[in-house]
């Protein structure tokens, strides 16, 4: 990618952990299978914006120069990636999480469901498609995560807007791609 002043809008697509996939091959998601990018069964998460904030931790190594000590370097004790969401479409998926519901199907009617029944957190692929104010594809990036609502979600006269954080959890079928 060349340096540039850029406007990024994102797309954001899940694919549950234990859905079955069919593309490249039959198969069943989870954190060491994961589907291809041109499976159907993708789900778009619908409007949303997106923020990514490293959760790394550090260790100051101190040395001498020549004898008082003084930062000599960082070492990275810990690496971690929190990707958070502002999800601007109502779900099925996002009533699960909000509500902590058994599975819900991905589309269509919903149906009953008892609150707090399931897990709060939703397990499964990432997929982030970033495009530049010229609607190119700028970076595409796959990541196992685990997706949760971390507060409050108002239902009033204005528009619901769900904020989700999805923190990225060790596979190593997590990749990238700078176009």
């Amino acid at each position: 990618m060349n340096k540039a002043r850029t406007v990024i809008g994102t797309h954001a697509f899940f694919f549950p952990d234990g859905a079955a996939f069919t593309i490249p091959a039959a198969g069943t998601a989870g954190r060491a299978a994961k589907p291809g990018a041109a499976d159907p069964a993708w789900f778009d998460l619908g409007v949303s914006d997106w923020t990514a904030a490293p959760q790394n931790k550090f260790s100051d190594f101190m040395a001498p120069a020549p004898g008082a000590r003084v930062l000599y370097d960082r070492i990275a004790t810990a690496k971690g990636l929190k990707l958070k969401g502002k999800m601007m479409e109502m779900s099925n998926p996002t009533f699960r999480l909000l509500l902590s519901t058994l599975n819900l199907p991905l589309t269509g009617v919903g149906g009953q469901y008892n609150p707090l029944e399931g897990d709060p957190v939703l397990r499964g692929w990432l997929q982030l498609q970033q495009y530049n104010q010229a609607n190119s594809l700028i970076n595409t990036v796959d990541v196992f995560v685990a997706l949760t609502v971390p507060g409050d979600v108002e239902f009033g006269e204005n528009p619901v807007d769900v904020n989700v954080e999805a923190d990225v959890l060790f596979s190593t079928l997590n990749t990238g791609t700078l176009a």
